[in-house]
């Protein structure tokens, strides 16, 4: 592109990358028509869309972030960015920078989306102001549509005619008017409706996404339980101050400038029960925190933010700590594991009296919590357990759940990170994840030594340690709690690892990687189950403002044929031309709809919180009662999508890395209810994929056997 016509220009750049995608994705040139296929139309996930940016860059020298290419326009349309920003287009053209077109910054997925390593850049300058783009408006029939089709792969024929009957009542109901409320509504409102409906109004104990963890990996350096919290802690120290000084700069997913508003509920903040809905709260910054052992409870006042944390200090507190914990006492920070309406009650009745409103109001406003467990998990299980319900049994006897952020430090050594989801989704706490898991190789002991020549407990930062007055009713009632606790049963945690089946086999066989790991998990449960079972994957929204996730029921028409023809081929079967093409044709029509999919829900053009943000416009115009609520709201369909409804027990996920070491998101993950409860999320890495599966022990094995006959029909089949 020397000199020449522009629209000569394009169409050469719009024949380039055609032929580009050919070569990255099973599809035939011939079946793209530039100015009208869609690039999502053709299977293009955030992987293939990284490629894909980075050969523009090398080839036309025209900046793109991959997230401008994961949008539903043509190939033209695409190719009219390249052109106008490219350095090697005539002068006379008209550039555009990649930096000032705020509707070009759509999102891509996480947990359904990932970067190959040193790809990405990571962080803006955080004095550098950014405005992110709101949540774009949606048509209702485009919501409703998504959502009917949602269901057309899991639910039964007379279902499916519920839900259209429901459907059409809607459009010609109350629908219209409450799309126009939604669409006048402020933002702000739009996302607190989705808070108050998603998370804050449920009731139940302990919801499937009410709680998370992240664990620290197992092959960090080993520590003592006391050597392991100082590290900790100094690190979130750090990272907290940073952010409440402003710091910090904003994250980003594959060149995108991630939202910075729910990163700053991380600390000194808390959820309060109600007796119809919870409320979040944040305090100001303060300078302590609060450390949960044996039932009791003690506070840490650390120095000034000028100051920095010494390790042999933090370290002689923390010994001192142990020292005088060794006596159990009553575990009140059970009751934050109890029914919502009941917790509200309790603590109201806990606050009459003067020594529980000392620790309360302490935990409330600490900056967080440091739970120091007695147990010493050594397999995976064990430690999914440990982590996210305190042990085998269940207990929550020393997790405070209402607190946004905790650290979990066991009698070996191991850690991991605990959040209460409300405030907070993965890509919210992605970054302080991986500080803190760098932080595990500091060599904080020669310090702690070298400083030990005096008195340990001159060294110590000022510890208070608080008290409970509880009665004999509210102890039996902790007790209730704890055994309810191990109904949950024991969940397993394993890792899959396939050779072979990584990036490097994807490309050369134009396979797109996100949806061939996703394939992979659902044939594998279908056959251990025999059957085809609606299947939940998360998209973030961080790139808006305001934005958090959304969620999208995975199993298509198009999914649900690859899957069961798959579950009949054998290896032999797959030497006949024949029926290798078949089913080559029922996987690429898979991958495109899943990848479709994504991208839309991505875009943020979604129908779960499309809906939710229909029944937060509902709630704004109306004090409705259950018999109020529209038929749409009380079909099957919208029953087994709301959050925490039936049916939502297979979920699959991915986390971008960025380029930081995969192995940070091992481990981790949230409640599983249920015999087939069971979360598997996927790493695709350069040479092979890996899987980690989370579910009840017994079933965990099998869907793990099966993932290796699943993985070999895939990979033979794309060989």
């Amino acid at each position: 592109m020397a000199a020449g016509d522009l629209e000569f220009a394009r169409d050469f750049v719009a024949s380039a990358v055609a032929s580009r995608l050919e070569q990255l994705i099973s599809v035939d040139i011939n079946r793209i028509d530039p100015r009208k296929t869609s690039i999502l139309d053709l299977g293009v996930d955030s992987l293939i869309s990284i490629e894909l940016r980075n050969w523009i860059g090398r080839e036309f020298e025209a900046p793109l972030q991959s997230s401008e290419i994961l949008v539903d326009q043509t190939i033209y349309a695409l190719a009219e960015k390249v052109v106008s920003r490219s350095k090697v287009a005539p002068p006379s053209m008209d550039h555009e920078s990649s930096e000032d077109n705020d509707t070009l910054q759509t999102p891509v997925t996480t947990l359904s989306g990932f970067t190959s390593p040193a790809l990405e850049e990571n962080s803006r300058d955080q004095n550098a102001p950014v405005q992110l783009p709101n949540l774009p408006q949606q048509s209702l029939h485009d919501t409703l549509d998504l959502f009917e089709k949602s269901r057309q792969a899991v639910d039964s024929t007379g279902e499916q005619t519920v839900t259209a009957a429901a459907i059409r009542e809607f459009l010609n109901g109350p629908g219209p008017a409450l799309q126009q409320v939604l669409d006048n509504m402020p933002k702000a409102a739009i996302a607190e409706a989705y808070e108050h409906h998603v998370y804050l109004k449920r009731r139940e104990p302990l919801q499937d996404y009410s709680t998370f963890s992240l664990v620290h990996p197992i092959t960090a350096p080993n520590h003592s339980q006391i050597v392991r919290a100082t590290l900790l802690t100094i690190a979130t120290v750090d990272y907290a101050r940073r952010l409440a000084v402003g710091d910090m700069a904003l994250d980003e997913l594959h060149g995108a400038t991630l939202d910075g508003e729910y990163r700053n509920w991380l600390f000194c903040a808390t959820r309060r029960p109600g007796s119809v809905v919870d409320q979040m709260e944040r305090h100001p910054w303060s300078n302590f925190i609060v450390v949960l052992r044996r039932g009791h409870v003690f506070q840490i006042t650390l120095p000034d933010p000028s100051e920095a944390i010494k390790p042999s200090a933090i370290y002689a507190t923390y010994k001192a700590i142990l020292d005088a914990s060794e006596e159990p006492q009553v575990a009140v920070s059970s009751f934050t594991a109890d029914e919502r309406k009941s917790w509200a009650h309790i603590r109201r009745e806990l606050e009459r009296l003067p020594e529980n409103v000392e620790p309360l109001t302490a935990i409330d406003k600490c900056a967080f919590i440091v739970c120091l467990d007695d147990e010493a998990p050594t397999t995976g299980g064990e430690r999914h357990m440990q982590f996210l319900l305190n042990g085998q049994d269940g207990c929550l006897s020393n997790r405070w759940l209402d607190k946004p952020f905790q650290l979990v430090v066991t009698a070996n050594g191991l850690s991991a990170e605990v959040y209460e989801h409300t405030k907070l989704d993965g890509m919210d706490v992605r970054s302080l994840h991986h500080h803190l898991t760098e932080s595990l190789s500091f060599d904080v002991e020669r310090d702690i030594r070298l400083d030990h020549m005096g008195s340990e407990a001159g060294l110590a930062y000022p510890v208070r340690e608080f008290g409970w007055n509880v009665g004999n009713n509210a102890v039996q009632h902790i007790t209730q709690i704890q055994l309810r606790g191990s109904s949950y049963g024991t969940i397993d945690h394993r890792i899959v690892r396939r050779k072979g089946l990584g990036f490097e086999f994807f490309r050369a066989q134009r396979a797109p990687p996100n949806a061939t790991a996703h394939l992979s998990v659902l044939l594998a449960v279908y056959l251990v189950d025999g059957e085809v079972r609606p299947a939940w994957e998360i998209v973030s929204l961080a790139t808006f403002s305001r934005g958090r996730i959304d969620w999208v029921q995975t199993v298509t028409p198009a999914v649900r044929s690859f899957i069961e023809a798959a579950a009949t081929v054998t290896g032999g079967a797959l030497r006949s031309s024949g029926t290798r093409e078949g089913l080559r044709a029922l996987f690429d029509a898979a991958t495109v709809a899943h990848t479709r999919l994504m991208s839309t829900a991505a875009s943020g053009r979604g129908y779960v919180k499309q809906m939710y943000a229909l029944l937060g416009a509902l709630g704004s115009v109306s004090h409705s009662v259950e018999t109020d609520v529209p038929l749409l709201f009380r079909t099957h369909a919208w029953d087994t999508t709301r959050r925490g409804g039936p049916g939502q027990d297979l979920k699959i996920g991915f986390m971008a890395s960025e380029g930081k070491s995969s192995d940070e998101w091992d481990e981790g993950g949230f409640i599983m209810e249920g015999d087939r409860g069971i979360y598997v999320h996927c790493d695709v890495q350069e040479h092979r994929a890996k899987f980690s599966v989370s579910a009840r022990s017994e079933y965990a094995a099998r869907v793990c056997e099966a993932l290796g006959r699943a993985t070999d029909v895939i990979h033979n089949l794309l060989a």
